[in-house]
């Protein structure tokens, strides 16, 4: 669970501290509030990546309070992996026939260019989101997706022939795999506000792939401590793209993912349809 600071430390000091006057009691009411914090506090959690706090703590304090407000270790991991030549990735998606018997179907990806799995030693926690800047007028494909608080599941800026920006949700799941199909370049990686980011352009030739899209950006903000893969893509650039990722409020809400392991493999590949 993380704890924001500002949040932990506003409420301790009544008074106007300084170094002259600082006592054992205002250290009390800072553990104390940590404490109560991690026992009692909701489990949600929102922030804006574009948006940091900067908080001077005073130094009598600052070993106690990062120690007491540290965060958690991170349960989840992110692994990507180019496959060989020779290798074609595959896995299954369950099917039941007339009788309601259930068999495996083979879902084989030749053309994949990069496949992303996960490490988890638990279950991930659903989140959504709400964007504060996009390129074009937002979208959506399903009313469903967007709730009455205005959060989103998914959304974009559709249109016949291109897909300016989407931003979709996936979770991180034992034994799942994403497959990038085409020909992947790995862009950037780096570190937003906790989570682990990576970009990559896919170049994939979509002949008799209905709706696929030839070539497409993807920004993947990974989180390692909540276990969710944020995705931004579209044939927008990657300037227009993190400035979407930027300004996402995300909102960790207390339901957990329900992986379903008869469909242990998916497409990240951005298409219309």
């Amino acid at each position: 669970m993380k704890i924001a600071v500002a949040d932990m430390a506003a409420e301790c000091f009544p008074e106007d501290v300084d170094f002259a006057g600082f006592d054992g009691e205002t250290a009390k009411r800072i553990e104390a509030r940590v404490m109560a914090q991690i026992t009692s506090g909701s489990r949600h959690r929102r922030y804006v990546l574009g948006r940091t706090v900067r908080i001077v703590l005073i130094a009598a304090v600052l070993l106690s309070l990062f120690t007491l407000s540290a965060y958690a270790l991170g349960l989840f991991g992110f692994t990507w992996r180019r496959p060989e030549a020779s290798e074609t990735v595959k896995g299954t998606w369950a099917e039941q026939n007339a009788a309601g018997e259930k068999f495996d179907v083979g879902m084989y990806y030749p053309d994949a260019g990069m496949v992303i799995g996960f490490d988890c030693e638990s279950a991930p926690r659903k989140i959504r989101f709400k964007p504060h800047w996009v390129p074009a007028e937002l979208m959506v494909l399903d009313p469903d997706i967007v709730d009455e608080e205005g959060w989103y599941q998914k959304c974009g800026h559709w249109d016949d022939e291109d897909i300016l920006y989407d931003i979709s949700i996936g979770y991180a799941a034992p034994g799942y795999q994403l497959v990038v199909n085409g020909q992947v370049e790995v862009v950037k990686e780096e570190q937003w506000d906790g989570l682990s980011v990576r970009e990559l352009t896919a170049a994939w030739d979509p002949s008799g792939t209905a709706g696929a899209l030839a070539k497409v950006n993807y920004v993947l903000l990974f989180s390692e401590e909540y276990g969710y893969l944020l995705t931004v893509s579209g044939t927008a650039g990657f300037e227009t793209l993190e400035h979407i990722a930027k300004e996402l409020e995300i909102d960790v809400t207390d339901e957990l993912y329900e992986y379903d392991p008869d469909f242990n493999i998916g497409i990240l590949n951005l298409g219309r349809g």
